[in-house]
């Protein structure tokens, strides 16, 4: 990051602009890097004590007066008309089945397929007019580092976080009070067999939600509105997906809310 804003007072005179293209490659590699940064937190998370029994009493003083135990999972696992075991249920957890996949893309997609490809253009475009800057040259790049600096800030606040607070996740920990599997079919059940890791230290707080509700909140203040409101919707999809599916308690959607805020306020 350090050499991402030292960049703006580089000046480098040759006609293919190696500063961008640097620049370009930099931001590349530092997002790459964060499945090591993930991977690293979870071998820390694993060696100490999960806290979800902590978590649990938490939902518990939270939400206790509107769900039992305060687990928004057991309510549903019990009820008759949304629950895993009723028509609806399996049609509403197949769907958000495959919105729960989608952050895995979300991020690459508006990170580096539309704000980089805005700064490559730029990048073309003074090398095609020997230099001369288009009227966009400095908007692109400024919405692309502020992007960019949320993002990462964002999760080195969650992997932070991870490392100090490990737990598995209501799905394995309380995986013995649950009357009713899933029954997950076709697309969803496929992603979910190859995504589905019996093991976990990662739960609070939830990466899926903060990492998507942060890129909708920049999208936003970078005034692509249409956009922002977009990945924003989504994150409210992925909120309702890791409750329904059983992958984070309340507290850790309620973390996640607060780091991506947080991260986008500080940057």
């Amino acid at each position: 990051l350090t050499i991402i804003y030292l960049r703006k007072y580089a000046s480098f005179p040759s006609k293919w602009r190696r500063g961008e293209i640097v620049l370009l490659i930099i931001v590349f590699i530092t997002v790459l890097h964060l499945p090591c940064q993930f991977l690293a937190a979870s071998k820390i998370a694993y060696k100490r004590k999960p806290n979800d029994a902590l978590l649990m009493k938490i939902d518990k003083f939270l939400i206790g007066w509107l769900f039992k135990d305060g687990q928004i999972s057991l309510w549903l696992d019990n009820n008759n008309i949304i629950g895993p075991h009723t028509i609806l249920g399996k049609f509403i957890n197949n769907t958000l089945q495959i919105v729960y996949f989608t952050y895995y893309m979300i991020p690459y997609i508006a990170l580096h397929f539309i704000n980089l490809t805005n700064c490559l253009r730029e990048i073309i475009f003074r090398f095609h007019y020997n230099g001369l800057k288009s009227s966009s040259y400095r908007k692109n790049w400024n919405n692309t580092l502020f992007l960019f600096s949320v993002y990462l800030l964002n999760c080195v606040f969650i992997f932070f976080v991870n490392t100090l607070v490990p737990a598995t996740s209501p799905r394995l920990y309380i995986k013995n009070q649950f009357k009713h599997p899933l029954n997950l079919s076709g697309l969803g059940k496929f992603i979910n067999d190859h995504c589905k890791i019996d093991r976990s230290a990662n739960s609070f707080p939830s990466g899926h939600v903060s990492e998507i509700l942060n890129i909708g909140l920049s999208y936003m203040a970078t005034k692509d509105y249409l956009l922002g409101k977009i990945i924003i919707l989504l994150s409210i999809l992925i909120v309702l997906s890791t409750l329904f599916l059983r992958y984070h308690y309340f507290c850790d959607v309620l973390m996640s809310i607060i780091l991506a805020f947080l991260s986008f306020y500080i940057s």
